[in-house]
């Protein structure tokens, strides 16, 4: 496929490319945060009971709708982060696999999930994703390593020297938001505008 960088824009090493690519045949879909954002998916426990690596999503809409392996949900029982990337059907009710990024919490904030604006760092999304590698060619499901997912948030909080008081990966990384933040208001969109990171 022909691709053109048309525009590149780096401070601080945070890099921003705008590419052109040529016309393509593809299927329509929504983004899962903006799905949720207009109330046309509705993310939840599975049960009243709650399953600390399942999530329950309801697809109203006509839409076809994509979750991505590393993207934050944020309320019901506990946070949590998806463990692969989904595709959901039109009107249709789908068992998701997570991990937990909130070890000290597992009481209702919220009956239903919101989109975290940001999703899971690169490396620590590698470090679950060879678990979850693993556990398939073991024929198990989707499934990382719970204990070894709240390590590697507690080696995260140390580095940040940031803390929580329920150990919330969202809270810790949405300190380092701000900082990308503050970064992100030298990157200029094509119209002049500042660009947001989010």
């Amino acid at each position: 496929m022909f691709t053109q960088v048309v525009r590149s824009q780096i401070e601080e090493g945070l890099g921003v490319f705008q590419l052109a690519t040529a016309g393509q045949n593809t299927l329509e879909y929504i983004g899962a945060g903006k799905a949720m954002a207009e109330r046309a998916i509705e993310v939840t426990e599975v049960s009243e009971a709650g399953s600390v690596n399942r999530l329950k999503v309801i697809n109203h809409s006509e839409r076809y709708v994509f979750f991505m392996e590393g993207d934050l949900l944020e309320g019901a029982k506990q946070n949590r982060v998806l463990n692969t990337s989904a595709f959901l059907a039109p009107h249709s009710t789908t068992i998701i696999p997570v991990s937990c990024v909130e070890a000290g919490r597992w009481h209702r904030t919220s009956a239903t999930f919101n989109a975290a604006p940001f999703v899971y760092p690169a490396f620590m999304r590698q470090m679950k994703a060879e678990q979850v590698t693993d556990n398939l060619h073991k024929r198990r499901a989707h499934m990382a390593n719970q204990n070894e997912v709240w390590e590697s948030i507690t080696l995260y909080s140390s580095t940040v020297e940031r803390s929580s008081p329920t150990a919330d990966f969202i809270s810790l990384f949405g300190e380092r938001q701000r900082g990308m933040d503050r970064h992100a208001a030298f990157i200029r969109s094509p119209h002049g505008s500042p660009c947001g990171v989010g």
